[in-house]
């Protein structure tokens, strides 16, 4: 996917008076099983040797054919091992050329069946982003400073090596240390440089409760995967100065092919609320898309529910999303009419037992 081609995303945790649009139709999506990009048992390949083995794994499968030019860049490849320990959704994050592209690909696609995650004790789905270094690849020596994050696109390259490899980390290990006292944009700016260079939105809220301070959230077009979608980021504190990261997906609610008038999904706004009165806020993912069809502009809305799940044995939180249908909060364009919806559609607040038992006490005479 061609950096040139994204644009800002427009992220606002929308508070009373923002401003509404004409309501449209959603496009239901089918459910998948979540994606984790950490877990406590991590997929491994037959005889083990973590990420290191698999990206020699990779490596060593890349052919080019013949007469091929040396790649001048490092290839970042994310794909997901599935819960039977297939590879799945291999897709270029950022590439060198077709050729080389396609090359790492076809490598990621030969690789043998891992050993599936696990959660909980129970197989998931498991994503990772790998660099892979091309046959004639020259690596330059990393400086002993790391260059500060540049939006500025040179030679169609919209950041430094370094900031690929640190972005690559973080997502790896799923988690990423905060210095003491760093702010909180610096701090997202520094652990993931490419991310955070790609959104023109930051936001810091309480999600979860954490004695360890909010969440922060920020937006950035889709990759390869979710090219007319949107991800949107979230990092939590688990620990002093620790946080977890994690993705979350947000599909293209309308495809168009090139040449026809449309334009991606966008995260208009983020919220909370009690979904189903159970005491435990959930994350409320507001987003539009819309394309022309018969000669007509159509606009599309859906609200996607994200849950946080406690944390893992390990002590790291833990999110998926709540595909169970909500026809009710199809084609809603604002937080005001989706927090409506909900109010209209949620059971009463279950009362505990003691209040329960003395509100049904008959009244004495």
């Amino acid at each position: 996917m061609l950096f040139s081609r994204l644009r800002p995303l427009a992220l606002a945790l929308l508070l009373p008076g923002w401003p509404s649009s004409a309501a449209g139709q959603t496009i239901t999506l089918p459910a998948k099983d979540p994606v984790y990009t950490y877990v406590e048992q991590m997929p491994q390949l037959p005889g083990g040797g973590g990420m290191g083995a698999i990206i020699a794994a990779v490596q060593q499968r890349v052919a080019l054919p013949a007469g091929t030019a040396a790649a001048n860049n490092r290839v970042f490849v994310r794909f997901t091992v599935g819960q039977q320990g297939q590879v799945e959704d291999a897709a270029i994050v950022k590439g060198a050329s077709p050729v080389v592209d396609a090359a790492v690909l076809a490598a990621v696609r030969q690789l043998p069946t891992f050993a599936p995650g696990q959660q909980n004790g129970r197989l998931v789905r498991v994503s990772f982003t790998l660099p892979i270094s091309p046959p004639g690849l020259v690596v330059t020596p990393t400086p002993t400073a790391t260059p500060e994050p540049s939006t500025e696109a040179k030679d169609g390259n919209w950041l430094q090596d370094n900031d690929w490899l640190t972005e690559t980390h973080t997502l790896v290990l799923g988690e990423a240390e905060r210095k003491p006292g760093e702010a909180d944009s610096t701090f997202a700016r520094r652990v993931l440089p490419l991310s955070f260079a790609l959104s023109k939105d930051f936001l810091a809220a309480a999600w979860r409760p954490s004695a360890y301070g909010k969440q922060l959230f920020f937006s950035l077009p889709g990759t390869d995967a979710n090219e007319q979608g949107t991800d949107l980021l979230v990092l939590d504190p688990f620990s002093e100065d620790l946080y977890a990261v994690h993705t979350f997906t947000i599909p293209a609610l309308a495809r168009f092919i090139l040449g026809s008038q449309g334009e991606a999904t966008t995260l208009t706004a983020i919220f909370f609320a009690d979904v189903n009165q159970d005491g435990q806020k959930e994350l409320l993912a507001l987003s539009k898309g819309g394309l022309v069809e018969a000669g007509e502009w159509q606009t599309y809305y859906q609200t996607q529910v994200f849950r946080y799940l406690g944390l893992s044995s390990t002590g790291r939180p833990q999110y998926y999303e709540d595909t169970a249908p909500r026809a009710y909060l199809d084609g809603l364009a604002t937080v005001a009419d989706v927090r409506q919806a909900l109010a209209r559609h949620q059971p009463p607040r279950k009362l505990p037992a003691s209040q329960a038992a003395k509100t049904a006490r008959p009244a004495q005479k």
